[in-house]
């Protein structure tokens, strides 16, 4: 049971139009505006914070280290989207607490520890803002956060994977979280930050970023179906949810992209997991007319 998309660029939108491509200048814009909004929703973020950081660094004009911008995009683009749907909340206040600690540590991963809890509370947020966009409402709630997907509360155990090797032990943690919980639900993964590509991606075309992350994506997912048919066998378990954004170039302009994609893997069907299909499906299409 796979979704058939997300790509998306760093508003969710996958428009085919050059609105996709950022320019650096633009990046750094864009990233002071999230700031700048998320503090009018309450949130404390320090001007040392790693998000002032990665605007700097793309406002230095300096494009050389290039996995490091790499990487500064796809967090920021996280935190786009998490500012987007705490946006549209009437009252965004109990997500407050996560999303404070979620702006703290170093803006490189290489400098903090592997288990950083910022960017792991980084990945609960951004799984609460793909369901809120989807049309669900998100609370906090152990093990990581919880909706109401039909008439069941389901829960979602979210994981920010650091190395490939540790995928399994990733599923294994998150299934037990919804079994020591008694409440059944999804193991979250996202892949984003374990260099699913090795060098940067160039294209001539836009069309080929909407394909990007869904090639890789759905190769990781078979490399590991082992692995992910024995976490979704379990009682607790509706399913898997594997994420991945990852980053490539266009030629002409010179600019980054975003493309993102979402599978769920289930080892049986179940109303709860086609409600969720045909609620993620609606993400990352286009919200005008083109």
């Amino acid at each position: 049971m796979l979704f058939d998309r997300v790509s998306d660029s760093l508003t969710l939108d996958a428009c085919s139009e050059l609105s996709l491509l950022q320019e650096n200048h633009s990046i750094a814009l864009e990233i002071r505006g999230v700031v700048e909004g998320l503090k009018r929703l309450g949130a404390s973020i320090n001007p040392s914070s790693r998000l002032h950081q990665y605007a700097n660094m793309f406002d230095a004009g300096e494009d050389s280290a290039t996995f490091s911008l790499d990487r500064a995009l796809l967090e920021s683009s996280q935190f786009l989207a998490i500012h987007r749907a705490l946006s549209t909340m009437s009252d965004p206040r109990p997500w407050l607490p996560t999303l404070n600690a979620a702006c703290c540590g170093q803006a490189l991963a290489t400098n903090v520890r592997s288990d950083s809890r910022a960017r792991s509370d980084q990945f609960e947020l951004f799984t609460m803002a793909c369901l809120t966009m989807a049309g669900f409402r998100a609370v906090p709630s152990e093990p990581d956060l919880r909706a109401h997907i039909g008439r069941d509360e389901v829960a979602f155990a979210a994981k920010r994977l650091r190395a490939i090797p540790k995928f399994r032990r990733n599923l294994h943690d998150a299934c037990a979280q919804l079994a020591k919980h008694k409440i059944r639900g999804f193991a979250v993964v996202d892949l984003s930050f374990v260099n699913l590509i090795p060098k940067p991606v160039y294209v001539r075309r836009l069309e080929p970023q909407q394909a990007l992350a869904a090639v890789l994506l759905n190769g990781f997912a078979e490399e590991h179906q082992r692995d992910i048919l024995d976490a979704t066998r379990r009682p607790e378990v509706f399913g898997v949810l594997l994420h991945a954004s990852v980053t490539g170039r266009s030629i002409q302009p010179t600019a980054r992209f975003v493309s993102r994609r979402w599978i769920l893997c289930a080892a049986a069907d179940s109303e709860v997991a086609r409600r969720l299909i045909t609620a993620f499906q609606s993400l990352g299409r286009p919200t005008r007319a083109e």
